[in-house]
């Protein structure tokens, strides 16, 4: 089965299925553009989701505190969880693409970008403080850079 569940689920465990970004996905990749497709996300492999995190991976967000009660605040608090990234792969080959390629946020744009951020990191005058500390906080490792991740593939004909 491409999509097995835990054979022995514990008491309790819960499982993400975050069917919405794949249905996103396929509906992108489904129509007749070429180029890249980038998704920036947090994400994990079906077999990661299913086996290796029995707490799951939703979360709610509210006045940006994390917290584990998901219905704690109906309507007013943000709920998320962890894309699969398995899934839009498989959307992504099904429609054409060249195989997709997954990476965290800092190596893709260090692969990608590293000539434009260059610039950025070496100015020195003062009024250049808080794009460093943006840059910082989307490509450091202990920030965003390890947590969010890239997935990207080309079509060069639909």
């Amino acid at each position: 089965s491409p999509c097995p569940l835990p054979p022995d689920p514990a008491d309790g465990q819960w499982l993400d299925a975050p069917i919405g970004a794949s249905t996103l996905c396929a509906a992108l990749a489904a129509q007749p553009w070429t180029g890249l497709f980038l998704a920036f996300d947090y994400g994990k492999s079906w077999e990661e989701l299913a086996m290796h995190t029995p707490q799951g991976t939703a979360r709610a967000y509210w006045r940006h505190r994390q917290s584990n009660d998901l219905l704690a605040r109906p309507g007013e608090q943000d709920l998320t969880c962890h894309v699969c990234w398995d899934w839009l792969s498989e959307s992504l080959t099904g429609a054409g693409f060249a195989e997709p390629r997954l990476d965290s946020q800092e190596a893709f744009f260090m692969r990608h970008a590293q000539q434009a951020i260059a610039p950025l990191v070496t100015r020195t005058d003062p009024s250049s403080a808080p794009l460093k500390r943006s840059l910082t906080q989307l490509l450091h490792p202990a920030h965003l850079g390890q947590r969010f991740q890239v997935m990207h593939a080309t079509r060069d004909s639909a």
